[in-house]
């Protein structure tokens, strides 16, 4: 029976010191904290950069050059109907007709005007979802193939006017080495040259 009890306490003393060690060991573990892996990165450089969004702004531009050349037509119908109606007798029947053709080429020309404008907003809202849906996915691989935790925006635009913007900074420091915009723009034209 002795050596039951000397058993039974070598075992409890074990037990012991092994969940103390566990506990001591486990606490250490939270006290150790490392800060996350931020990053920071210029969508608006990479989206500038992208090829593919050069390339669709080019498309872009065709069709806005299409659209004005079809209104610049209309526009000068137009012209040409005020002209004769200047020229012409209101009483007489050509009069009539040529009004009715004039009335006819400005329903046309605000139909095409609304019509054209929203096409291309379409296309264009359309072109911009796609790019930045791509742009997203990139930063995101790029950040799982680093390990980092965050990837924050570098600079913020506000426009004041068309085509006339600058920039709020967002973070104040990095280091060079953290910074992936150009990681992820030569990715991403990699792949578009690609497919």
């Amino acid at each position: 029976m002795r050596k039951l009890r000397l058993r039974a306490a070598v075992l409890t003393l074990f037990l012991l010191c092994a969940s103390g060690g566990f506990f001591y060991l486990g606490a250490q573990a939270f006290t150790t904290f490392l800060p996350p892996r931020t990053a920071v990165v210029d969508i608006s450089e990479i989206f500038n950069e992208y090829q593919k969004q050069v390339d669709k702004s080019g498309e872009l531009k065709a069709a806005v050059e299409k659209t004005t050349r079809l209104l610049d037509t209309l526009k000068e119908g137009i012209t040409i109907k005020e002209e004769e109606l200047k020229s012409i007798k209101p009483e007489s029947p050509t009069y009539v007709k040529i009004l009715s053709e004039g009335l006819e080429l400005k329903r046309k020309y605000r139909e095409a005007q609304k019509t054209e404008t929203a096409a291309i907003a379409k296309q264009q809202a359309g072109i911009i979802k796609v790019i930045r849906a791509e742009i997203a996915k990139e930063i995101e691989a790029v950040a799982t193939a680093k390990e980092l935790d965050l990837v924050l925006e570098k600079a913020v635009t506000a426009e004041l006017q068309r085509g006339a913007g600058f920039h709020w900074k967002i973070i104040h420091f990095s280091k060079p080495e953290y910074d992936i915009t150009k990681e992820v723009t030569n990715r991403l034209n990699q792949r578009y040259k690609r497919g």
